[in-house]
């Protein structure tokens, strides 16, 4: 009965020091701490002259499927919320397109574009993934670069250009009215013709 309730002990300080090693050696105790080190690089400077007039944010809801030959096709079903920003380049505007006489100014600025598309990724998720196998983060990649150039489609479809043109002349207007011009006429290179409203 000794021999027993000695093995019995044995064996339970075994499993106790046994324990305290793993829980001493495993690097999870609490006061482990993560080193992190950067070596950041500046890869370019650019001077940037874009008058963002508006920005569209748009959610959408899409499945991706990639077709394949021999397996089943892979696809996923994501939620996008993403924005698309419509500016105007300044940096484009040259001494002849500003026309000055007495209280009346002339105004022609270069035409609207899309300068930004971009996923906001902490609004959109993946909610439903098949047949994935080993390239999860590859199609969840390819749905999101689809994603961005479907924002971009229905940002033209929703005529953002339109409503940058709006937006720019309801910006500039009180500004050069300000400067002393009564006279205030804006038009836009490009594109098609603008009438202010």
């Amino acid at each position: 009965m000794k021999e027993r309730k000695s093995g019995i002990i044995i064996l339970i300080s075994g499993i106790v020091i046994g324990m305290l090693l793993m829980y001493t050696f495993s690097g999870k105790s609490k006061s482990s701490n993560a080193e992190v080190s950067h070596n950041m690089i500046v890869e370019k400077i650019e001077s940037l002259g874009n008058l963002e007039v508006v920005k569209f944010s748009i959610q959408d809801i899409m499945e991706y499927k990639k077709v394949r030959r021999w397996l089943p096709n892979a696809k996923t079903a994501l939620i996008v919320s993403g924005e698309v920003i419509g500016c105007i380049d300044l940096t484009k505007l040259k001494p002849e397109d500003i026309y000055t006489s007495g209280d009346s100014i002339r105004l022609q600025l270069p035409a609207p574009e899309i300068c930004h598309v971009k996923i906001d990724h902490s609004r959109s998720r993946v909610y439903n993934m098949q047949f994935s196998l080993w390239e999860t983060t590859e199609l969840v990649d390819e749905a999101y670069r689809s994603a961005e150039s479907q924002l971009k489609e229905q940002a033209v479809k929703l005529d953002i250009e339109t409503q940058s043109r709006d937006n720019a002349v309801t910006l500039l207007r009180p500004i050069l009215g300000a400067m002393g011009f009564k006279n205030v006429l804006i038009t836009f290179k490009g594109g098609r013709e603008y009438k202010e409203k």
